[in-house]
């Protein structure tokens, strides 16, 4: 429910600010992506994303569990559908990181974690690589810079798959 109201919420907001006729949102990576970075966050910061992602009162323990449990849910519906879902973490070799944060994220979204040097160049053909070689290449390329100041970038990607409908149905 809480996922609803948050995925709800988002497109309410985004619709409201965005004027183009069509816009692509996926809700579920936008929760999948703040999940992760919750994390990292502690105090009212914590509070405040833990309340925007709807999870009331949950210990940072039991929202990892739904984000895990939820992701086993997603990939294991149906096993005539393939439904893949894939997140990453790209952290600034030069920001220091605590090994629980990466480990959690990890355990919890089977994210990829790399520690990388955001001013090199093969760090942003491997980010790019990586959306395409996880969107079945529908997306070639999501940055075409990287600034070496920022500290982290969080993605998730959930690759469509072409419908194929049976003929027994």
């Amino acid at each position: 429910q809480s996922g609803n109201t948050f995925g709800l919420d988002l497109v309410r907001q985004v619709a409201a600010r965005d004027a183009r006729p069509n816009v692509v949102l996926s809700p579920l990576s936008a929760s999948m992506a703040l999940g992760m970075a919750l994390n990292g966050a502690g105090g009212a910061t914590f509070d405040a994303m833990r309340s925007a992602l709807g999870f009331g009162t949950l210990s940072q323990a039991e929202i990892n569990d739904s984000y895990r449990s939820l992701l086993e849910l997603l990939t294991g519906l149906d096993p005539q559908v393939r439904f893949d879902i894939a997140n990453s973490v790209w952290a600034n070799k030069d920001v220091p990181f605590h090994a629980a944060f990466l480990q959690a994220v990890q355990a919890a979204f089977e994210a990829k974690v790399e520690s990388r040097d955001f001013a090199d160049a093969a760090t942003l053909k491997a980010i790019n690589d990586w959306v395409k070689a996880n969107t079945g290449g529908l997306i070639e390329k999501i940055l075409d810079q990287l600034d070496p100041s920022m500290a982290a970038i969080l993605i998730n990607a959930i690759p469509l798959q072409e419908a194929r409908l049976s003929s027994e149905i």
